[in-house]
């Protein structure tokens, strides 16, 4: 059981009648997923490996600082910069069960097997800045003020010290699932019958596991999508849908630690649909 004070302040200041200062503080929390307290496990046999649950584990706490300021260049634009800093208390993270665990293989033989699962980390700091613009050129005449477009650019870096496997030593790695670079472009155009939206995300290589079933980190590489889709308005009860995802034909690369020790590379190709809707 736990209990906290989660007290938040945001504030929005008018520097001028387009330009808008906005702050924000607060203390966090999120609860540990359901799974992850189970007392429940999944074996493998073959290699004596196990990925177990973990009822003693922590909730998400941090405290977060988030400053930004925006620009609205006109009716149907805007400019936007801001920068963050979070003071992490205490996370979940993937890591090595210290000393294994005790699997009944049958027959009354008991055998350890290495077993990964959710652990407590001691904390550390997430920080960064963030840049978007957003334009539609409905100021442009005829089939130009059909167009519009989104750009976001992130910056993250993480700090996080977690509990070494062999002993009591803690290191520092980057938290799982964030990319220091991630890159947003869509351009679109559309009117009320007609619309189509082109979307490149990018991000660069991340942590996805901070140990696998033996114990080790493993890397996700950066990776570019671009995805394409279309749709008409046929009339007030028909819409035709066409999309293409994937049309660069990316392919997700993941390894242990360093590039040349791959993991896995996973090509899931183009992909195309058509869709028609109805509504009655």
């Amino acid at each position: 059981s736990y209990s906290d004070w989660l007290p938040s302040f945001n504030m929005t200041m008018m520097l001028q009648e387009d330009v808008l200062l906005r702050l924000g503080l607060a203390r966090v929390m999120a609860r540990p997923d359901q799974d992850d307290l189970a007392l429940a496990g999944t074996y493998n046999l073959t290699e004596e490996t196990a990925r177990v649950g973990n009822p003693f584990l922590d909730p998400f706490e941090a405290n977060t600082f988030d400053i930004s300021l925006e620009w609205y260049m006109n009716d149907a634009g805007m400019l936007q910069g801001g920068i963050f800093y979070k003071d992490i208390d205490s996370f979940i993270s993937n890591g090595q069960i210290e000393g294994g665990v005790p699997v009944d293989i049958g027959g009354g033989e008991i055998v350890i097997f290495d077993a990964t699962g959710p652990v407590n980390g001691d904390g550390g700091t997430v920080k960064g800045f963030e840049v978007s613009y957003q334009q539609v050129f409905s100021f442009l005449s005829g089939f130009w003020g059909g167009f519009g477009t989104q750009i976001n650019y992130t910056f993250t870096d993480s700090d996080v010290s977690i509990p070494y496997f062999e002993g009591e030593q803690t290191f520092s790695m980057p938290l799982e699932g964030l990319s220091e670079d991630s890159l947003n472009f869509v351009l679109f155009w559309e009117n009320d019958v007609f619309s189509a939206r082109m979307a490149y995300n990018y991000r660069d290589a991340f942590l996805s596991n901070r140990a696998n079933t033996q114990g080790n980190p493993v890397f996700t590489d950066d990776y570019g999508q671009l995805d394409v889709s279309a749709n008409w308005n046929i009339n007030k009860r028909f819409t035709l849908s066409v999309a293409g995802i994937n049309l660069n034909d990316e392919a997700r690369y993941q390894y242990f630690l360093t590039p040349d020790r791959m993991l896995a590379h996973r090509a899931s190709g183009k992909r195309y649909s058509v869709t028609l809707r109805a509504r009655f």
